[in-house]
């Protein structure tokens, strides 16, 4: 009976060290379908460097499910680390971007979380204007000063892909062709 519960102990444990080994990726920045007929060129981490440190709580909505995390992003040696965690505490992924493009993803527990959209995401919400049009292929990005803050909107022709919203709050950020929303509150 000893033995049983030997064997089983030494089960589980290797099934803890399994998962909190996680998976690990390594590839260099992608080309990224943002929606049909529109792509962003991921860039590399010295085009996000302004934002040095930072920590959010992201809500993302989707298919009338809400999940939230807290994630903070940081630069050191020109390279951009990531890290986030479920508001329980538990690891969900790290992410970094280098200056050559190269990006490690290490994620902790099964997600359908794409690194290449959570970066896409933050590039096109924190890079100036000029920027994103420069590196978008099929779609413009406008901005607009609004009574509350201000809007980017991005559009495929006369189409609204995403919208943008800047606010003291936070900011808010609708998909509309994927048809999700990230809500994003700094953490003090």
């Amino acid at each position: 009976m000893t033995c049983i519960i030997d064997q089983i102990k030494a089960c589980i444990i290797a099934w803890l060290l399994l998962l909190s080994l996680g998976c690990t990726a390594v590839y260099q920045a992608e080309r990224v379908v943002i929606a049909d007929g529109v792509f962003w060129q991921l860039q590399p981490a010295d085009a996000l460097d302004k934002i040095n440190q930072q920590t959010v709580l992201i809500t993302a909505n989707y298919q009338n499910n809400a999940q939230q995390l807290l994630v903070t992003t940081e630069f050191r040696e020109n390279v951009m680390h990531q890290v986030a965690i479920s508001l329980q505490g538990l690891p969900l992924y790290e992410l970094s971007l280098d200056n050559s493009g190269m990006v490690t993803y290490q994620q902790y527990i099964p997600s359908s979380i794409k690194p290449k959209y959570i970066l896409s995401d933050m590039q096109l919400v924190h890079l100036p204007l000029n920027h994103l049009n420069a590196m978008l292929t099929g779609a413009i990005v406008t901005e607009t000063t609004t009574e509350t803050g201000r809007q980017r909107m991005v559009f495929q022709g006369q189409k609204i892909i995403m919208t943008i919203d800047y606010q003291a709050s936070g900011i808010t950020m609708v998909h509309h062709q994927r048809n999700y929303q990230l809500t994003i509150k700094e953490v003090e």
